[in-house]
Order: structure tokens, then C-alpha cells, then sequence
């Protein structure tokens, strides 16, 4: 599932890849911050091109293709 080309899952909520903070942003349909993945910023390489389960375990963290 997407939301304007970003990951969704099945409660609306977004996941957006932050290179600047090298993080990943959860946001409600509201595009209200809800958390971040892991343990902060720095965390993900280059969080572009992220596949997420449905049970929010696997993120992943394309940076060295």
C-alpha cells in the first residue's frame, strides 16, 4: 500500500525516508509525526527505497547498489 507514492500500511499510516537525518518518519493520514524507526537519527544510510512487512518488521536500507 502506498500514499502519494510513499509506503502506507494498512492503518494509514506513512513512512517517509529522511536523508538529511538519515531516519525513517511515521506519520498519520494526518501527516502528524507519530515516531521514528530504530534509535534515532543516523541510524539508516539512505532510507529511499524502503519495503516494510505488515507487522512492521523489515525495513530496508538500499544505500551502496
Amino acid at each position: 500500500m502506498t500514499a502519494g507514492g510513499q509506503p502506507a500500511d494498512a492503518a494509514g499510516r506513512i513512512f517517509v525516508g529522511n536523508k538529511d537525518s538519515r531516519n525513517v518518519e511515521v506519520y498519520n493520514p494526518g501527516l502528524t509525526l507519530l515516531f521514528k524507526l530504530g534509535t534515532g537519527d543516523g541510524e539508516f544510510t539512505q532510507p529511499n527505497d524502503m519495503a516494510i512487512d505488515s507487522a512492521l518488521n523489515s525495513v530496508s536500507d538500499k544505500c551502496c547498489q
